[in-house]
């Protein structure tokens, strides 16, 4: 739209005032609500009656890489009658631009203070270098990233 190669468009990310600012014919309209959700590769938990517990808390803190083992007290703790087990946990991150990933890092942002000034809010962030994350070039490439590597979570 902005490059006015064509005339409407569908995205996940609205545009930012600066880009209606700076093109005064754009207009956001809402017409999907899109839910990004946390998926995990647990199988000795594949047959709980329940799924993994994490909160706002423990989520940030996966993603920068501060939590890294499945069986950490915290979460073990939102999960008490489950054993979780000692796997390291592998963050899968999007290596290419995304609306889904700036909608997943904007709610980290908002989640923990810690992420925001790590991270940030991004289509494209830079994540911090850790030891078990794995980048992942496209939205396919995250769940066959997440099949292969167990302990392994995206969104």
């Amino acid at each position: 739209l902005i490059a006015q190669e064509v005339d409407f468009a569908g995205s996940v990310t609205p545009f930012s005032t600066a880009d209606i600012k700076l093109h005064g014919d754009l207009q956001n309209l809402p017409t999907v609500a899109t839910a990004v959700t946390v998926v995990y590769n647990l199988p000795t938990l594949h047959n709980s009656s329940s799924s993994v517990l994490l909160n706002a808390t423990v989520l940030p803190l996966i993603f920068t890489g501060n939590i890294t083992w499945w069986n950490n007290s915290m979460i073990q703790a939102l999960n008490p009658d489950k054993d979780m087990p000692r796997i390291r946990i592998r963050p899968i991150v999007h290596g290419s631009s995304s609306g889904t990933t700036g909608l997943f890092t904007a709610a980290l942002s908002s989640m923990n203070s810690y992420f925001q000034d790590t991270v940030g809010a991004s289509e494209l962030p830079a994540w911090p270098a850790f030891p078990t994350r794995i980048d992942s070039p496209k939205d396919p490439g995250q769940i066959i990233s997440l099949h292969a590597n167990e302990g392994s979570i995206t969104w």
